[in-house]
């Protein structure tokens, strides 16, 4: 039941993330995906990568005072992602 309930869309995912950087305030990220093998799981590499599109939107931003690589602080922002595919990009935000 709940299966079929994700097959058809009608399962409303989103998810919270903390990203790196300042992404625009929202926007869709559209990065087809590949699975990995996982020798524990039973999963093996798929050639074929798969679609996936995820929907953002920027709920707020940081910035802190700790040195990153050749950056003198560290900016972060919090997000709200929707994947619209079932797969999520896994926060590829640029």
């Amino acid at each position: 039941m709940l299966y079929g309930q994700f097959e058809r869309g009608e399962v409303d995912k989103r998810y919270i993330a903390v990203v790196r950087g300042y992404p625009p305030e929202s926007g869709d990220i559209d990065h087809p995906l590949t699975r990995m093998a996982d020798e524990h799981a039973g999963i093996a590499v798929s050639a074929a990568a798969q679609p996936a599109q995820t929907r953002y939107r920027r709920l707020a931003t940081v910035e802190l005072p700790y040195r990153v690589d050749r950056y003198p602080s560290s900016r972060y922002a919090l997000v709200e992602l929707e994947p619209l595919t079932g797969r999520c990009t896994n926060c590829a935000v640029t």
